[in-house]
């Protein structure tokens, strides 16, 4: 839960920040911190559903944080030549997740 919560503040946070914050860097800031917080608790998640009939869901949102994690990464550090990707990475995300609630 505590996952889910992050990933939605850091979108937030990121977003408010493109609009109304003048130091846009601190929006960004918050955003790295609350999108690592957001990756580690869904790890750690789904390391505690091992064993459980669970455990895949958790997995699939697990790989699918590290994609947007490590693409963020990489915005952050080459620029905007990885924007797209991790704008790919969120969209999929959101995918899994309709997927997960519809199947």
């Amino acid at each position: 839960m505590l996952a889910h919560v992050c990933f939605f503040l850091a979108l937030g946070v990121y977003y408010v920040a493109k609009v109304g914050f003048k130091k846009a860097s601190l929006g960004i800031y918050l955003h790295v911190i609350l999108g690592t917080v957001s990756i580690l608790s869904m790890v750690m998640d789904t390391v505690m559903q091992i064993g459980s009939d669970r455990f895949w869901r958790y997995s699939g949102f697990s790989l699918t944080m590290l994609f947007i994690g490590i693409s963020g990464y990489y915005v952050i550090k080459q620029g905007k030549r990885w924007m797209k990707w991790h704008i790919v990475a969120v969209g999929s995300f959101f995918a899994y997740l309709m997927a997960i609630i519809v199947l």
